[in-house]
């Protein structure tokens, strides 16, 4: 079975840009990132609920604030942030 992100959106604070027309990773955290479809290879994560809360907890440990996860196959909404670790 695989996995994969299909669609992810992240916002930051536009102040915490250095430069927005850069073509590298950003070196701040976004204020919400939202995960569409999450898809995996099943030979690292064998549950996909394995794989969103590892990202999820590193994204928190970077710094941002609250992720969303919006998973259509079984029509759920997640979300993770500090006051749920």
């Amino acid at each position: 079975m695989k996995f994969a992100i299909l669609f992810t959106i992240w916002l930051f604070e536009k102040a915490s840009i250095k430069n927005v027309f850069s073509q590298s990773y950003a070196d701040v955290p976004p204020k919400l990132p939202i995960e569409v479809d999450v898809k995996i290879e099943a030979g690292q994560f064998p549950d996909p609920d394995d794989y969103i809360s590892r990202k999820s907890e590193k994204m928190i440990e970077f710094g941002t604030e609250r992720v969303i996860w919006i998973l259509t196959d079984n029509r759920k909404i997640m979300v993770m942030d500090r006051s749920r670790e």
